[in-house]
């Protein structure tokens, strides 16, 4: 019947654009703590040092299932192992231990004082032998 398959079609339609949701507020999470990149398998490879080893590979499918969904075939086969996949990284991420937060903060502020000492000594050597 026409309205059953239709009813199907929204469905489809709202599971996708929920994992779409899911997965940019994960990406936005990974920023939060100094992920960069283009896209979430980027963000976190810049903090995967931090994270458990078993994360890479769920950030990798979500990664390819977000793709998909937006680039190509809106349906996804179970939605449910999807958004459960979704709930166990973002777990991670909550979990990233404060500690790591405040190495990554002084390794952060260490970098900057080492980079201005530089500036410093090289403006106090032209300063000093004009």
């Amino acid at each position: 019947m026409w309205f059953v398959r239709i009813r199907k079609e929204r469905r489809a339609f709202y599971d996708a654009a929920e994992v779409v949701h899911r997965t940019a507020r994960i990406e936005s999470k990974l920023e939060m703590l100094g992920g960069t990149g283009s896209g979430i398998y980027d963000k976190y490879k810049v903090l995967e040092q931090f994270f458990p080893e078993e994360m890479e590979t769920k950030i990798i499918e979500l990664g390819t299932i977000r793709n998909r969904v937006v680039h190509g075939n809106p349906k996804i086969e179970n939605p449910k192992a999807v958004f459960k996949l979704c709930k166990e990284v973002e777990k991670m991420i909550d979990a990233y231990p404060q500690s790591n937060k405040k190495k990554l903060r002084v390794f952060s502020l260490l970098l900057v004082l080492v980079l201005l000492s530089v500036i410093a000594i090289g403006v106090w050597e032209i300063v000093g032998h004009a």
